[in-house]
C-alpha cells in the first residue's frame, strides 16, 4: 500500500489550500473559475511529488531522474504545494513562506 502523507505535511497541505481559496477570492480569480485551474495544479504537483519518491502510480506530468535515498514523501508535499502557491500568489509571499516555515519545523 503506498504511503499517504501524514501530520504535519497534511496540515500544511490542507492550510493551504483553504487559504489559497481565502485569498484568491480576494484577488477575484474566483469570479472566472481560475481558482480551480490554480488548484489543479497544486494538487498535481504534490502528487507528482509524492509519487516520485513512492512510485506506486502512473506519473502525470514529469518524472524525476533521480530520488535522494531517504526522501520523506511529506517533505515532498509540503514543498510541491508550497512552491506551487507561491508561484501562482506572489503579492502573498511573506504569508506564505512563514506557514512553509511553520510546517517544516
Amino acid at each position: 500500500m503506498p504511503h499517504v502523507a501524514t501530520g504535519q505535511a497534511m496540515k500544511f497541505v490542507i492550510n493551504q489550500r483553504r487559504q489559497f481559496f481565502q485569498r484568491r477570492a480576494n484577488l477575484n480569480r474566483t469570479n472566472n473559475g481560475l481558482i480551480f485551474v490554480d488548484l489543479s495544479y497544486m494538487h498535481i504537483a504534490v502528487y507528482n511529488a509524492v509519487n516520485a519518491i513512492d512510485g506506486s502510480y502512473t506519473v502525470f506530468a514529469v518524472k524525476p531522474t533521480s530520488v535522494p535515498p531517504g526522501a520523506s514523501q511529506d517533505a515532498a508535499a509540503v514543498e510541491a504545494a508550497y512552491r506551487i502557491i507561491r508561484f501562482l500568489i506572489p503579492q502573498q509571499a511573506a504569508y506564505i513562506d512563514a506557514q512553509y516555515v511553520l510546517s517544516m519545523a
